[in-house]
């Protein structure tokens, strides 16, 4: 009897120990069953000129699913396009940096992703859902190199042969950009 009393409590307090760490991500604002980490992005991003960027942005981390539960991996787009002005190019550093030196390096790791300068036009990542050929439209005038190629490394899938010799690409991602 002593021994069914002490298993009852160990499954109880893991149990409560368990949702306690929903309810701490609840009381934070995330709710841990839906959020994914790419939305941490769009969320510093949101929060800079206030200063709380970078720990609201650890908060979410800890509460975050990496893995997108209906398509089973990482990545529910399966292209991307950076559409932007040729004179945005040139001036926004962040995006120049990216389109000459990131972008190559991210085509070789099998992410499927081009750049499209036009006139008149706002600068965004024009997203293909992996399942469909919906697209959403994204505003990255103002991102930093390091946060696309983030943003890209969490949404987009990759080919599972690379460029570079048939490489499964699961582990290239944390290679330096």
């Amino acid at each position: 009897m002593d021994l069914a009393i002490r298993i009852i409590l160990v499954c109880l307090v893991t149990f409560i120990g368990a949702m306690e760490s929903d309810v701490n991500c609840t009381q934070l604002g995330f709710d841990p069953t839906v959020l994914r980490c790419d939305k941490c992005v769009r969320l510093r991003r949101g929060l800079e000129p206030q200063g709380e960027a970078e720990q609201i942005e650890e908060e979410c981390r800890q509460c975050c699913s990496l893995v997108d539960s209906a398509a089973g991996e990482n990545g529910i787009y399966y292209k991307a396009e950076l559409v932007t002005t040729p004179d945005a190019l040139i001036a926004q550093q962040d995006l120049k940096d990216f389109a000459e030196r990131k972008l190559p390096k991210l085509r070789q790791q099998g992410y499927q992703i081009t750049v499209t300068p036009r006139h008149f036009v706002h600068t965004v990542l024009v997203l293909t859902k992996v399942d469909s050929d919906e697209v959403d439209y994204l505003e990255v005038f103002n991102w930093k190199t390091d946060e696309l190629v983030e943003y890209i490394g969490l949404n987009l899938r990759r080919n599972t042969t690379s460029a570079a010799g048939g490489v499964s690409a699961a582990t290239d991602r944390d290679e330096e950009l």
